[in-house]
């Protein structure tokens, strides 16, 4: 794409797509007319909203797309969940099935063995590009050099090979590995030497715990600004990772990208100028926008499941108290939620939940008057028929779940 408004070298890095497609539109919409280069930071499958990672191949394969048709401006740099994709095509076996599994990806894992089955094609096509992409790679804007990695850029490793990609480290890792490690995907990982790579696609900066092998200062690149994914801001809680120090005993500055889009976060971009800044996701309606009968439609689907479930755990009582906490901005409301619930309901964003609540309250437009009005339809008939209605098949299973609530 040619466009001679476009600042020369210029930047910007996005990640942790996660299943979740307005990226994507951000990205064809808005980034091809305004960056030189796009810089993807991993994980673009799994989770989503219905922490299944439904839709998160169909995202992948749109971003391979882009990176085909623009090699020189859109580049895509594996993460943590990539490598389970990955490697569970390629021999993983069951335990990366099931970690899959525990990672949100159930049905990134189905949809990548049907395609190994009936479109192997199709399924070799994303997994070789997938597996050429490196791990880590470098850009220089206005004289700064800028080093992109999903969790941690390794300078030993870049300097031994820049281009040491996805395949290379799967293939390390199933040639060199016992049988008694063999896809066993745990902490402490695999061994040490395998850990010093995998922390390129898996370390964070604040889990001791977590981290495979701890970073040696001579792994840590001087004189640029490392610029990662991995980290949501709801792990951060607050602590500062945006520093480390290298042999040079100076600090290498730090900028993370995952806003944590998948818990109901706000997608964040780097482009060099600043502090990583929030994007707004217009799938929903935000503060200033009216949202569609569609989209009024896919959030009450999912506080349906939600409150629902939340009521048959505990009672009904509690599922609208934990409403009420949700809409007045207190975490209170996550203690009454599994958590499958908590990220599919976090998705949606308070915003968009207010305004789907203030519908039932008609012309009061108060949000406790629509909390009232909405339990009111979820487990009892409206109260008039101008009262926002719910479908047969919805009500149908309210009533279900009301007759089990009443009999426990």
């Amino acid at each position: 794409m040619n466009n001679k408004n476009i600042e020369q070298n210029s930047f910007v890095a996005i990640s942790d797509f996660h299943s979740y497609r307005y990226p994507l539109e951000i990205i064809k919409n808005k980034y091809l007319k305004e960056y030189d280069k796009i810089f993807i930071l991993g994980d673009a499958t799994d989770r989503g909203e219905d922490n299944k990672g439904t839709h998160g191949i169909k995202v992948l394969e749109e971003i391979m797309k882009l990176s085909r048709k623009y090699p020189e401006k859109v580049f895509y740099i594996p993460g943590d969940h990539d490598e389970l994709l990955y490697n569970r095509a390629y021999g993983g076996g069951s335990r990366y099935k099931l970690k899959l599994y525990e990672n949100g990806g159930e049905n990134t894992a189905k949809e990548i063995n049907h395609m190994l089955r009936h479109e192997s094609r199709r399924a070799r096509t994303l997994l070789n590009w997938l597996g050429k992409q490196p791990l880590q790679r470098e850009h220089y804007y206005n004289g700064q050099r800028y080093v992109f990695a999903h969790a941690f850029f390794n300078q030993k490793v870049f300097e031994e090979n820049p281009d040491f990609s996805l395949k290379n480290l799967h293939e390390y890792s199933f040639a060199k590995l016992s049988d008694s490690y063999f896809g066993l995907y745990t902490y402490p990982f695999k061994d040490k030497e395998y850990n010093k790579l995998g922390n390129i696609i898996h370390y964070r900066k604040l889990d001791h715990n977590y981290n495979l092998e701890e970073i040696s200062i001579d792994e840590v690149p001087t004189d640029a600004i490392m610029v990662i994914g991995h980290t949501p801001l709801t792990v951060r809680r607050g602590e500062s990772i945006n520093s480390i120090r290298n042999k040079n005993g100076k600090l290498t500055e730090i900028y993370c990208v995952d806003g944590g889009i998948s818990y109901g976060g706000k997608m964040l971009q780097y482009d060099g100028k600043g502090e990583p800044i929030k994007v707004k996701n217009t799938t929903f309606a935000n503060e200033n926008e009216e949202m569609t009968n569609q989209q009024r439609k896919e959030i009450l689907n999912i506080m349906n499941d939600v409150f629902i479930e939340t009521a048959s755990n505990r009672d009904v009582h509690q599922a609208k108290y934990a409403l009420k906490e949700l809409v007045n901005d207190s975490r209170k409301w996550a203690l009454y939620v599994s958590r499958d619930n908590f990220e599919r309901i976090n998705n949606l964003g308070a915003e968009a939940i207010k305004k789907t609540v203030l519908t039932f309250s008609g012309k009061e437009k108060d949000l406790n008057v629509g909390i009232d009005k909405y339990f009111n339809v979820l487990f009892d008939e409206p109260e008039d028929n101008n009262q926002q209605s719910l479908s047969t098949n919805q009500k149908s299973s309210m009533i279900n779940q009301k007759e089990f609530i009443k009999k426990k």
